[in-house]
């Protein structure tokens, strides 16, 4: 990265007595592939023992013997201010160091999650563990064998919840007013969610449930580069409802994958670059959207003087936005160009997009440049769905997409953010003085499969907040034992890796509480909460929550059991 470093010669006194606060331009990058957990520890008891400073790059701030030998460098920052003092609390050092662990075992991890997938797929294609182990040993000849990348070839996530169809009344998407209906509402939010869901599939397993399952036109499917990871680490597919005369055009981006360590650093970085009148922006989503690269400053410079011109109208919206070459296909400005051909092609239609969990991050920024570019698309921009999205932005930004997509006197809202329960990653990255990340309001909270609300921000916004709490696990226990009772006694077509799944939510939560088919049955099984005033929780207090709570159960009459 070429940055000047005009701080290095300051004593820690000097440090000490600087102001924290960043200025509007300066960014924070933590460039977590250039040495060991083990390595990073070391130089931070060296770094403490020698005159309490946490270590900074020495492109940075910092003036320890770490930071001047370069040994480990894991925060930098911008040095065009004349003095800076950024202490990382123990929030940024052990997400630090967790993002090098997760890096760490990146290799042996994704192998195996490939040999689990291929077993389970093994199993899948033959019936079940019962009948593969028959087949093996009493039919050889007729045992199937799956082939990766094939049209029955499935992610794991697929395989605990294989529910395809999707619950779209007819006539509803034809609505020109579908999102201020409750029922349009909950169409377009199924939709979503399933779209969210096999964006985790590869090409010909999204093609044949597009075509096949969902009978709906399918557009492309897109692997798009990352330049910081210099791999293609970013999917996603688009789908129209029909070939002619479409009513929505869905762009749906893949999310994290459980075995891909690079997705889980992205959601644990905190790391942000600052655009003009919006505010910081989480730098992993900017550049899985291929508009940057953390290593090259310019990059992002250059994306960042492209998006304002487009706004004063100084060049073309066709012209691409990323300050990255254009011999890859970059994210951003690939489904930008195809979807203003899909609008053009079909007049009535309107856009949506979508995704979880990392794909739910990349929605949201991908909505808000279209707003920050004053696109040609965001006339026809209906509506944005995430579900268990991370935090990508400052306080100004979350303001910014609030009022552009969702403020209080709009009708309907442009953007709907879906938490289940406990779900960890929209927890991450920090909302607190040092990480300063902040959600858009408001949230639909699912305290359950038959209960949701409109809130302002998720109960227990922080990770850390939420991992000492016991109820969580009491909460998945009783999921549990629901499951197990359904499974039993009603028949439930709930898969066996599902059943497991809820087992091992009892000790991890919020782990299992990200799963998509939470997000499924949540849309389809709680009554919505898409079209009510969001309430602040925490100015409620902890009784009043609870009865509004219980208000909202009994006056939908849930049952206790699926």
């Amino acid at each position: 990265m070429s940055m000047e470093s005009t701080h290095n010669d300051l004593s820690s006194a000097e440090l000490s007595s600087c102001d924290m606060e960043l200025e509007p331009e300066e960014f924070v990058l933590a460039d977590i592939v250039e040495s060991s957990p083990f390595g990073y520890i070391k130089s931070l008891f060296k770094s403490w023992s020698k005159d309490g400073v946490p270590p900074l790059s020495k492109q940075g701030v910092g003036t320890t013997d770490h930071s001047a030998t370069g040994v480990s460098p894991s925060l930098k920052t911008s040095g065009h201010t004349t003095c800076r003092n950024y202490h990382l609390s123990w929030a940024a050092i052990c997400s630090i160091i967790l993002m090098k662990i997760l890096l760490l075992f990146a290799t042996p991890v994704e192998i195996f999650g490939n040999i689990l997938e291929y077993i389970l797929n093994l199993f899948y294609m033959n019936n079940g563990l019962r009948a593969f182990f028959v087949t093996l040993f009493f039919d050889l000849g007729s045992l199937k064998t799956p082939r990766v990348g094939q049209s029955n070839y499935y992610s794991a996530i697929m395989l605990i919840d294989p529910r395809a169809e999707l619950r779209v009344p007819d006539g509803v998407l034809t609505e020109r007013k579908m999102l201020e209906s409750d029922v349009g509402i909950k169409t377009m939010a199924d939709v979503c969610v399933m779209a969210a869901k096999f964006a985790y599939e590869n090409e010909n397993v999204i093609r044949k449930t597009v075509e096949e399952t969902w009978k709906m036109n399918f557009i492309q499917f897109y692997d798009c580069w990352n330049d910081y990871l210099k791999i293609n680490g970013t999917q996603a597919f688009v789908f129209t409802d029909k070939k002619q005369d479409a009513n929505i055009v869905v762009v749906a981006f893949r999310g994290t994958q459980p075995f891909n360590m690079y997705d889980w650093c992205t959601d644990f970085d905190f790391s942000y670059y600052v655009l003009p009148n919006v505010g910081r922006v989480h730098v992993g989503f900017l550049e899985a959207l291929g508009l940057g690269n953390r290593t090259n400053r310019e990059t992002l410079n250059l994306t960042k003087a492209n998006a304002v011109m487009k706004a004063n109208r100084v060049i073309s919206h066709s012209v691409p936005t990323s300050g990255l070459s254009s011999s890859k296909v970059l994210a951003y400005d690939a489904i930008c160009t195809k979807a203003r051909d899909l609008l053009k092609e079909n007049p009535r239609a309107k856009l949506y997009v979508t995704g979880h969990s990392l794909g739910a991050a990349l929605a949201t920024l991908f909505t808000a440049l279209l707003q920050i570019e004053e696109n040609d698309l965001c006339p026809r921009h209906e509506a944005t769905f995430t579900f268990g999205q991370p935090r990508v932005g400052d306080l100004k930004f979350a303001n910014y997409v609030e009022n552009k997509l969702c403020g209080r006197s709009m009708t309907p809202r442009k953007y709907f953010r879906v938490v289940y329960r406990t779900d960890v990653v929209p927890r991450v990255p920090w909302d607190d003085v040092v990480f300063q990340f902040k959600h858009v309001s408001p949230c639909h909270y699912y305290k359950s499969i038959f209960n949701s609300l409109a809130l302002v921000e998720e109960p227990y916004k922080n990770l850390s907040s939420l991992i000492v709490q016991p109820w969580p696990h009491v909460s998945a226990l009783w999921e549990l034992c629901v499951s197990l009772f359904n499974k039993a006694f009603r028949g439930s077509k709930e898969t066996d890796l599902a059943i497991i799944t809820r087992f091992v939510a009892v000790i991890f939560p919020g782990l299992c509480a990200h799963n998509p088919a939470c997000y499924v049955d949540a849309v389809r099984l709680a009554p919505s909460s898409f079209l009510l005033q969001p309430i602040d929780n925490e100015k409620m207090g902890a009784i009043a929550y609870l009865l509004w709570s219980y208000f909202r159960l009994i006056t939908f009459q849930r049952p206790i059991f699926l």
